[in-house]
């Protein structure tokens, strides 16, 4: 004997299916504009941290990120931007960390 179909299995599903998606939202990683932004301060950090080139990585993240709101890693490139060449190397870690904190990992290779 086997159990009616119809309503019997409905209320799982109405329970199962909105947290899935509520569990999916919360661990979608970073945008592929954040990851960008991401790797290309990385990409100054182990380069050889040219003057002029981490105020370069900053404007490309900020122009990959434009589109993207106020978000934790808008704001830190925004920072990023701001200061002297004494305090790069902070500020860098800074905005990396917020990466790390997005759920950013090392570029391959």
């Amino acid at each position: 004997m086997t159990a009616p179909r119809g309503r019997a299995g409905r209320p799982t599903v109405l329970v199962v299916v909105p947290v899935l998606l509520a569990l999916v939202a919360c661990s979608r990683g970073p945008s592929y504009a954040e990851v960008e932004a991401c790797n290309r301060v990385h990409a100054w950090d182990v380069g050889g941290r040219e003057a002029d080139g981490l105020e370069r990585a900053a404007a490309l993240a900020r122009d990959a990120l434009e589109g993207s709101g106020q978000t934790p890693s808008a704001s830190a490139a925004e920072q990023l931007g701001d200061g002297d060449a004494t305090d790069a190397a902070s500020r860098a870690e800074a905005f990396l960390a917020a990466c790390r904190d997005l759920g950013w990992d090392l570029p391959e290779g």
